[in-house]
């Protein structure tokens, strides 16, 4: 006898059934891809849940469900299914989010949960006219770095460092989050966001963007009257072009015409986008030879470079080119972490110095400028400790980039504190500890790392002193390297480095915000769906149970 279940993934019942007598309970049951088996009334809300979840990953308002393609295509691949309305969606998701809310704030607060740092943002959106905050959660599990968009609030008042103090406050008791454990909090360097975040956590904690800091760079840098008459006589030309639909079109002919397949658009710099005055100077370059003479043939177009200016603009290019590596370096999709910060200063500086300014008084003034505010705003950032540490503790750069000796020995010297505080700690709980995992390779990573367990000096003050010898002594790891994975395999031979090293390796050293869609929530209720609602939301698509779902609800 044929099974006469309907097929898996197919909502419809079979041929031979007639559907006028059913109703939307009456689906019919599906089986998953692994064998599992979903029974009609769950089989709704997983559907429901789908639903959701499309709306979420997909920034679709909740009224698209009122839609009448919408509400076809659903009539269409199950007739049976009743679509929820907005306030059944809206109420779902609120279910979903305080479920996570909840099993987050399980995890921030159990003992496993070592050290957080924080980003935060403040932006408008101009639809609507509304401001919001939005607070990333970053932190070590499992040996990775994680991130979180944990909070998503409208700002009703104005931007005061109370009413932002106030913010962060309710999120961190919202997730269970204990401020001694905050390493740091990274935000703009706006006197609101850093009086904020002082008021919050006190002075000591407070992280500049280091993106943004390096954007004040590049602004101040082109702002210069020799620069700024280059880049003024080239955005006229971007601009000549991007309001001309003949222009445009004239443009792209011509570069068909000599053979490029995949025409380029001339590029216009936004104040907002970082890097954007040195891609705009870069584009125009590249398509030059095809611009110039469409410019001479027309009248009305704006007056072209001339062979010296646009010759200056290939100049301010190269040396403005470490600083853009720097930039995209820091501000990608796995953004940089704050050990990398003194090194990329440094190595930036060291590159911008090395540019020859001999043949161009450009070049030159540039250079002068460029240096003078690097050391302006990034001259003392070996005194800020949160930073110098984590440099220190990260194996691919260890010492080896820091000029200061007073600000490194006073570095130091606080390091050997923490450590000697974290010994006797760890000391006293050492008989409650629980066994540490077997390892096999444990004697050769200590004979990578050149310490055996016969030359331990077993005082405590000369401890601490003697992993930090030692570990100097190490050659420093190549770039390539992972550093936290790197403190994995060394844990054992340099264990109170290790858990310092905890504290400081995984803060990032942009503002990032992972800004989640406020169209999600409307009509009053202005906080946002969270990552780890929609990611719930996936897996209950997936049908999982909520048991699974609690289970695997990983910070990730």
């Amino acid at each position: 006898m044929s099974d006469q279940r309907t097929p898996r993934w197919c909502l419809n019942p079979p041929p031979n059934e007639a559907t006028s007598h059913h109703t939307t309970a009456d689906l019919y049951p599906i089986t998953l891809p692994d064998g599992r088996i979903i029974e009609p009334g769950v089989q709704h809300n997983l559907l429901v849940k789908c639903l959701l979840y499309f709306i979420c990953v997909d920034k679709q308002p909740f009224d698209v469900v009122n839609g009448r393609g919408f509400q076809r295509f659903i009539k269409q691949l199950s007739p049976l299914f009743k679509i929820p309305t907005v306030d059944t969606l809206k109420q779902e998701i609120d279910d979903t989010y305080n479920l996570m809310v909840n099993i987050y704030k399980t995890k921030f607060g159990s003992d496993e949960m070592g050290h957080v740092a924080l980003t935060s943002d403040v932006w408008s959106e101009m639809m609507s006219s509304r401001s919001f905050i939005g607070i990333n959660a970053h932190f070590l599990a499992g040996g990775v770095i994680k991130s979180r968009c944990i909070v998503t609030k409208e700002l009703e008042d104005r931007h005061t460092p109370v009413h932002i103090s106030e913010k962060l406050e309710e999120a961190c008791q919202q997730f269970g989050i204990n401020k001694d454990k905050i390493t740091c909090i990274v935000t703009d360097d706006g006197a609101n966001m850093v009086a904020a975040v002082n008021h919050f956590l006190g002075k000591g904690r407070h992280l500049q963007c280091f993106a943004y800091t390096l954007n004040l760079v590049i602004e101040n840098v082109t702002n210069q009257d020799s620069v700024l008459l280059i880049t003024n006589k080239i955005r006229e030309i971007v601009k000549f072009f991007q309001n001309s639909v003949v222009q445009s079109d004239l443009l792209r002919s011509k570069q068909k015409a000599s053979g490029i397949e995949n025409p380029l658009k001339l590029i216009l710099d936004v104040k907002t986008r970082w890097n954007s005055v040195y891609y705009m100077l870069e584009r125009y370059i590249e398509l030059s030879s095809i611009v110039q003479p469409i410019l001479l043939q027309n009248p009305k177009a704006p007056l072209a470079p001339t062979a010296i200016e646009l010759n200056s603009a290939k100049q301010l290019l190269n040396i403005l080119k470490p600083v853009e590596y720097v930039i995209r370096e820091v501000s990608g999709e796995k953004c940089a972490t704050i050990s990398k910060i003194i090194p990329l200063i440094n190595c930036l500086r060291a590159e911008v110095m090395a540019v020859d300014d001999t043949d161009s008084e450009l070049v030159e003034v540039v250079k002068e400028v460029l240096l003078k505010e690097i050391d302006n705003r990034f001259g003392s950032v070996e005194e800020c400790h949160i930073v110098a540490l984590a440099c220190f503790l990260d194996p691919r750069f260890k010492n080896i980039h820091f000029s200061d000796p007073k600000a490194y020995a006073n570095n130091i010297s606080l390091l050997r504190s923490a450590m000697k505080i974290d010994s006797s700690v760890s000391d006293t709980n050492s008989d409650s500890s629980t066994p540490t995992a077997y390892d096999f390779w444990s004697h050769h990573k200590v004979l990578v790392h050149g310490r055996h367990d016969n030359t331990r000096i077993e005082l405590a003050g000369e401890r601490e002193k003697d992993e930090i010898a030692l570990y100097l002594a190490n050659p420093v790891a190549p770039l390539y390297v992972n550093p936290i994975q790197q403190w994995e395999d060394m844990k054992h031979i340099f264990p109170s480095l290790y858990r310092q090293a905890q504290l400081y390796l995984f803060a990032p050293a942009t503002r990032k915000i992972k800004q989640l869609p406020v169209n999600l929530r409307i009509d009053g209720v202005t906080e946002v769906t969270s990552e780890g609602c929609i990611s719930t939301l996936r897996d209950y698509s997936a049908g999982s149970t909520l048991d699974h779902v609690i289970a695997n609800a990983t910070i990730k």
